[in-house]
C-alpha cells in the first residue's frame, strides 16, 4: 500500500473513533440529569408564600417543595415523582405527585390539605390531630455518593409557638406548645400551666439568644410559675428533636420572686431541670408560703433541682429522678435572721449522684433552719454541712451520710442532728455515717452494712453524739471516735451491735472520750477469709484504744462473744484481753474497763460489783468545780455495792482533804 492510501485509511479510522465517542457521550447525557448529578435532594415544607414552616396552623395547607437534580431526567419536559406524607394520626399516609416547576428547574412542588380526625381514612388529605408530627419522605436515587437514600423532612400541626415574654396561662386547649426561644414570665405575674399540657423545646437553639445559655431554650421565672399537673393528667416538658437527648433544652429557672409549685410533671432532655436562684421573701406575712416540687418524674436529663441563694421554705416530696447527675444540689442559702425556715425532702426516689445540701442556715440565735430528709430511697449518699438542725429518718441509702466538715470548724458544722431508722447499704466501699463538728447528735436504730470490709460504719470527728441501738457490720471499722485537744467531746455508745467488721469493732482515737456500754461487740474480723487461728486474726480487735489522753474508757456491761467471755472469766481481772487493745498492750494508752461483761447478747447484768462514782455538788445537787466563800461542800456517792440493806438507809465514810488540811 502506498503512502497516500495509508493516510486515507488512518483518516477514516480516526473519524470512526470520534463518531463512536460522540455517540457514547450523547447516550450518557441522555441518561443523566439535566442539571448536574449525584446531589442529595432537599425537602422543604412551606406555606403558600414559600416560607419554611416549623408548624402549620389549623386551617392552612402544607406546600411541599423538593429540590433534586437526580429527578430532572428530561431537560425538555416537566418531570414528576411521588412523595409520601404521614402524621401521628394517619400512619399509613397519603401519596401525592410532585411536578417540576419548569422543563429544566429540578424543583418539584405540590400541596396537601389537613383533615382533623381521630382516625385515618386515606382520603387525599392528611388526617391529623392537634400537635401531630408530620413527616414527608421520598427515595432519592442518587445522593452525593451516588447511593439510593430515603430523604425525610418533618413539621407539626397546630402547635402553639412561644418565645419571649409570656403573661398568659398555658392551657390544655392550646397544647402542645413549642418554645423556640427563652420564655420569660414577668415580675408580679403568676402563670399557671394546666394539667395535661405538653411543652416542647427546639433542640440546641434559642431564637432569643438570652438567659444563662444562649444556645438552649429556658423558662425564666421573674414572677410566679405553678405547674398544676395531676396524678391522672400530667404536664410534660421534652425536646422536639428528631433524636432527643439530655441537654437539648436548659430548664426552668426561678429567680427573685418566691412563688412556685411544680406538681405531677415529667421532665425529659433538660440540662438543669429546675433552678431556684436569688429567691427571697420581701414581706413577713409570706414566710408561711413554701416553694413546692412534688410528684414529678425527671429522666433523660442532667441535674434535677438546684437551689442557691434561697430564703424561703421548700418542700421536695415524692419525686422520681434517674440520671448521672445530682437529684438535689443546694448551696449558699443563708436564711433570713428574722424567721424560721423549713427544708423538706420526703418520699423521693433518686437513681443519681450524691445529694448536696451546703450552707442552709440562719445566722440568728433566735431563729433556725431545719432540714428534714425522710422516707426517701437514694442510690447514692447525701452530704450536708453548715446548717442548724437536721433530721434524717427512715430512708434507704446506698452511699454515705456525711454531716458537717472534717476541716471547716464550727462554721461548717451543724448544731443538732437526728439520724434514725435508716438503712444504709454501701455499694461503693465508703463509710456509712460521717459527722464532723456536730454540736449535738443522736444516731439510733439504723442498719449499716458495708462492702468489702472497708470504710467506717459510724465515724465521729469532733462531734458530741449518742449512738444507740444500731447494727453495724462488714465495714473496716464499726465505730470510730476522734477529736483534738481544742475540741473536747463526749460520745455515748449504747446498745449497739458491732459485729463482722474486717479490722476493728470500736476505735477511740486521739482525744476521743466515750462511754461504751450494753453493746454487742464481737467477731470483728474477716470471718470469710480466715479464722481465729490465723495470724491475720491477731491483727484485728473488737475494741481499740488508740488515744492516750484519758486514763480509762468505760466499756462495762458489753457482750464480747463467747471466746472473749471465756478469756475474761478465766483467772483474775483486769488483764490483757486478746481482742482489746489498750493500756495492757501499750502503757501510754487508755485502759478499757471491760468489767461486768454480759454472758449473752440479750442478757441483763447484775447491779453488784460496779465502781462507785463520787461527786462534789452544791445544794441543788449540781456538780461544782469551785466553791464560793461561805458555801458548804457537799459529797454525793453513787455505788450499788454499798446498798447492802434494801430495807434500811445505808451509810458510808469518805475521807476529805485540802491543800491546807
Amino acid at each position: 500500500m502506498d503512502l497516500k492510501s495509508l493516510k486515507n485509511v488512518l483518516r477514516l479510522n480516526y473519524f470512526l473513533v470520534f463518531a463512536i465517542l460522540l455517540l457514547n457521550t450523547s447516550w450518557i447525557f441522555a441518561q443523566s440529569p439535566c442539571s448536574g448529578s449525584n446531589q442529595s435532594g432537599v425537602i422543604s415544607l412551606e406555606n403558600s408564600s414559600g416560607v419554611a414552616q416549623l408548624n402549620f396552623a389549623a386551617g392552612t395547607t402544607m406546600y411541599i417543595k423538593v429540590t433534586d437534580n437526580d429527578r430532572n431526567t428530561n431537560c425538555n419536559a416537566a418531570d414528576q415523582f411521588t412523595v409520601k406524607i404521614t402524621s401521628e394520626t394517619e400512619t399509613l399516609g397519603e401519596t401525592i405527585t410532585l411536578v417540576e416547576t419548569g422543563n429544566n428547574t429540578s424543583i418539584f412542588k405540590n400541596s396537601i390539605g389537613f383533615n382533623v380526625s381521630a382516625s385515618e381514612s386515606q382520603n387525599g388529605s392528611i388526617d391529623v390531630q392537634k400537635g401531630d408530627k408530620l413527616e414527608v419522605s421520598y427515595t432519592d436515587p442518587s445522593d452525593d455518593f451516588g447511593n439510593s437514600i430515603l430523604i425525610k423532612a418533618s413539621s407539626y400541626y397546630d402547635m402553639t409557638l412561644l418565645s419571649g415574654t409570656l403573661a398568659t396561662n398555658m392551657t390544655k386547649a392550646n397544647s402542645p406548645y413549642l418554645l423556640t426561644g427563652d420564655v420569660t414570665i414577668p415580675a408580679n405575674y403568676d402563670l399557671d400551666i394546666e394539667a395535661g399540657v405538653e411543652v416542647r423545646f427546639t433542640p440546641l437553639s434559642d431564637d432569643q439568644s438570652s438567659g444563662n445559655d444562649k444556645n438552649r431554650v429556658e423558662i425564666i421565672v421573674n414572677g410566679g410559675l405553678d405547674v398544676l399537673g395531676t396524678a391522672s393528667d400530667t404536664v410534660r416538658f421534652l425536646s422536639n428533636g428528631e433524636s432527643p437527648a439530655s441537654g437539648d433544652w436548659y430548664g426552668i429557672r426561678y429567680q427573685s420572686y418566691p412563688a412556685g409549685n411544680v406538681s405531677y410533671a415529667r421532665f425529659d432532655h433538660a440540662s438543669q431541670v429546675i433552678q431556684y436562684q436569688n429567691v427571697s421573701y420581701n414581706n413577713s406575712n409570706q414566710y408561711s408560703d413554701t416553694l413546692k416540687v412534688r410528684h414529678n418524674k425527671i429522666v433523660n436529663s442532667g441535674s434535677g433541682i438546684s437551689i442557691s441563694s434561697v430564703r424561703a421554705n421548700m418542700s421536695i416530696d415524692s419525686n422520681y429522678y434517674e440520671g448521672s447527675s445530682s437529684f438535689i444540689s443546694a448551696y449558699s442559702n443563708r436564711a433570713r435572721s428574722d424567721a424560721n425556715f423549713l427544708f423538706n425532702v420526703r418520699g423521693n426516689t433518686s437513681k443519681g449522684a450524691l445529694i448536696y445540701i451546703n450552707e442552709y442556715k440562719s445566722y440568728s440565735d433566735n431563729y433556725e433552719v431545719k432540714v428534714v430528709i425522710k422516707n426517701n430511697h437514694f442510690s447514692h449518699g447525701i452530704s450536708l454541712s453548715s446548717t442548724d438542725r437536721v433530721e434524717i429518718k427512715n430512708n434507704h441509702f446506698e452511699g454515705q451520710i456525711s454531716l458537717g466538715s472534717s476541716w471547716g470548724g464550727s462554721y461548717n458544722g451543724i448544731k443538732q442532728v437526728l439520724i434514725s431508722g435508716n438503712t444504709i447499704v454501701m455499694s461503693r466501699g465508703s463509710s456509712g455515717i460521717y459527722e464532723g463538728h456536730v454540736t449535738n447528735s443522736e444516731i439510733k436504730d439504723n442498719q449499716l452494712t458495708g462492702e468489702y470490709f472497708s470504710g467506717i460504719g459510724i465515724d465521729l470527728n469532733q462531734s458530741n453524739a449518742t449512738v444507740s441501738d444500731n447494727v453495724i457490720s462488714k465495714f473496716g471499722t464499726g465505730i470510730n471516735v476522734s477529736t483534738d485537744f481544742n475540741h473536747p467531746t463526749f460520745d455515748s455508745l449504747l446498745r449497739n451491735t458491732v459485729v463482722f467488721n474486717g479490722y476493728r469493732g470500736i476505735q477511740v482515737s486521739n482525744y476521743g472520750r466515750v462511754l461504751a456500754q450494753y453493746n454487742n461487740i464481737y467477731d470483728n474480723y474477716d470471718t470469710v477469709s480466715y479464722n481465729e487461728s490465723s495470724s491475720q486474726y491477731f491483727q484485728t480487735y473488737d475494741f481499740y484504744a488508740e488515744g492516750e489522753a484519758y486514763a480509762e474508757i468505760d466499756a462495762r456491761f458489753n457482750y464480747w462473744g463467747e471466746t472473749v467471755k471465756s478469756q475474761m472469766a478465766t483467772g483474775a481481772n483486769p488483764k490483757n484481753i486478746n481482742r482489746i487493745y489498750d493500756k495492757k498492750d501499750d502503757a501510754k494508752k487508755s485502759f478499757v474497763n471491760y468489767a461486768q461483761w454480759r454472758d449473752c447478747k440479750t442478757c441483763t447484768i447484775s447491779t453488784m460489783n460496779q465502781s462507785g462514782t463520787l461527786s462534789l455538788v452544791n445544794s441543788s445537787d449540781a456538780a461544782v468545780l469551785t466553791y464560793a466563800a461561805g458555801s458548804s461542800l457537799r459529797v454525793k456517792l453513787i455505788d450499788s455495792d454499798r446498798n447492802q440493806n434494801a430495807s434500811a438507809v445505808d451509810q458510808v465514810t469518805v475521807n476529805l482533804t485540802s491543800e491546807t488540811e
